[in-house]
């Protein structure tokens, strides 16, 4: 059995999840990998296949998608000539993790495409959304990398095909321990965005980590 795995470049979270899946997958079949974007900076351990620009998702300072600038960056033709001159066909099926280019080309071909993401919670009406629900970010979950199924993780489970987070193991075998201060991981935002909130609530020691900040540096409890 051959399988093609596409893999969405933008962010961490795809790449960190391909890690866990891919071993597990290889014990099963063949496997190729199609990592597509131009945003990323984190790496696999296992060989890539194919490589496609197809669609990087850029965000704004304050962690919303900016759509604006992510159809700017778009290329049109480009992305018609990778999902077309893709040999999707030559696999069982495909395994995607929101990437349009291998979920496309499977699409066109008839070849089964199993959606394995966190945005594919959002294809359960159960999942929730804030109280302003935007028809176009709708739109972009649904169609931006159809499946015929999908395995999606979220924190709780929402729905019958949702499961918990996927983690890596020696992540999962961590001994965490309680220190004198709460840490901040939220790379979607530029850290002075986050500033504000954190210092009106003085009495916590604040650790935020964030690439926009290339020197540590401490200012009253943060």
């Amino acid at each position: 059995m051959r399988i093609l795995y596409g893999i969405q470049g933008t962010g961490h979270g795809h790449i960190s999840r391909a890690r866990v899946i891919l071993p597990r997958l290889k014990q099963l079949a063949d496997v190729d990998i199609l990592i597509s974007g131009y945003n990323y900076n984190l790496s696999l351990d296992d060989p890539i296949r194919y490589t496609a620009r197809g669609i990087s998702l850029e965000y704004d300072h304050k962690g919303s998608v900016d759509y604006f600038v992510t159809a700017k960056n778009i290329r049109p033709i480009k992305l018609l000539q990778d999902i077309h001159s893709l040999p999707v066909t030559d696999y069982d099926f495909v395994v995607n993790d929101y990437e349009p280019v291998t979920a496309w080309a499977a699409y066109k071909s008839g070849v089964p495409t199993v959606a394995i993401s966190h945005q594919a919670s959002f294809l359960s009406q159960k999942t929730p959304r804030p109280k302003n629900v935007s028809l176009f970010s709708e739109g972009v979950l649904r169609h931006f990398a159809p499946s015929n199924t999908a395995v999606a993780c979220h924190y709780l489970r929402y729905d019958e095909f949702i499961e918990p987070p996927i983690v890596r193991r020696h992540i999962q075998n961590l001994s965490p321990s309680a220190q004198d201060h709460v840490t901040v991981y939220l790379p979607a935002y530029n850290y002075r965005e986050l500033l504000p909130y954190f210092h009106a609530i003085p009495q916590v020691a604040w650790h935020i980590f964030s690439s926009d900040c290339e020197i540590g540096y401490g200012k009253g409890r943060l």
